[in-house]
């Protein structure tokens, strides 16, 4: 079994320079093109599940992950 361990795409916290711990910050428009090129990235890789924080900038980037997969989230 492989694991594979993937931060957030980024954030508008991360654009603004911001400290976000577990405030609640969207993926920025920047955000949203990497976890669009991840998700084609891992097409071709098998994966069995997608699990992910309830934080919404880690939530937003495996929502745009899972499906790509065919797999659950």
């Amino acid at each position: 079994m492989r694991l594979l361990l993937i931060r957030h795409a980024e954030s508008e916290g991360n654009a603004q320079g911001r400290l976000q711990g577990r405030k609640e910050y969207p993926l920025s428009e920047r955000g949203i093109t990497q976890a669009a090129a991840l998700a084609e990235r891992l097409t071709p890789v098998p994966i069995a599940a997608v699990y992910a924080s309830p934080i919404r900038r880690a939530a937003e980037t495996a929502e745009a992950v899972a499906p790509q997969m065919r797999c659950p989230l």
